[in-house]
């Protein structure tokens, strides 16, 4: 699936040709302002309409962020073993944390 980026460009050169005809066409006042406001949410309301459309080919273009960046581990003492095992909890631990805080452990599920 391949992102239509030429129709996003497209409708962009075409609200920029229809700003500039309300601009050129349209003496100033109330009647300007309205048309140009419409032309502008026009604009934002066919945008949105374009990226529905293309919301599955903009997603496997986008690198998903948890598969690219490695999760923190955090210490904790297994019952007893000597040597502490990792755990990853997503969280880093800090030096200003608390004993405590810094050695959780991690909760076993039984099956």
């Amino acid at each position: 699936m391949k992102t239509t980026w030429w129709q996003l460009y497209g409708l962009g050169a075409l609200l920029v040709a229809l700003i500039g005809a309300i601009e050129v066409g349209v003496p100033p006042g109330a009647l300007r302002t309205i048309l140009e406001c419409a032309a502008v949410v026009l604009g934002f309301g066919l945008m949105l309409v374009w990226r529905r459309h293309n919301r599955a080919a903009l997603e496997l273009a986008t690198p998903s962020a948890s598969s690219t960046r490695p999760q923190p581990l955090e210490y904790r003492r297994a019952p007893g073993a000597t040597l502490g095992s990792w755990v990853r909890t997503g969280q880093t631990p800090k030096r200003s944390w608390p004993v405590s805080r810094r050695r959780k452990r991690a909760s076993v599920e039984e099956n």
